[in-house]
């Protein structure tokens, strides 16, 4: 649980754009690795709390494994963009 409260407010500190992009990460096969991509459908009227809810069924390794993942390349999104600006 403490892996998606910090991955909320993470999201919650983001602009919209940066928001659709971390969105477009998700939905990519290769960026997930093993775990499933989001299909577009279901984050396209997602606001912060359902992207970090998304996928429910998922066991909780599984759950705990993608929020890690979105956690760290989040991280790495951030100070790229902070380095460009």
């Amino acid at each position: 649980m403490a892996a998606a409260i910090e991955l909320l407010e993470t999201l919650e500190d983001l602009a919209d754009k940066e928001l659709k992009t971390f969105k477009w990460y998700l939905q990519q096969a290769d960026f997930l690795k093993d775990l499933l991509s989001i299909p577009k459908s279901q984050l396209e009227n997602a606001d912060r709390p359902d992207t970090v809810d998304w996928k429910p069924t998922m066991t909780s390794v599984q759950r705990i494994d993608l929020l890690h993942l979105f956690s760290s390349k989040l991280l790495f999104f951030l100070t790229s963009q902070l380095s460009q600006g």
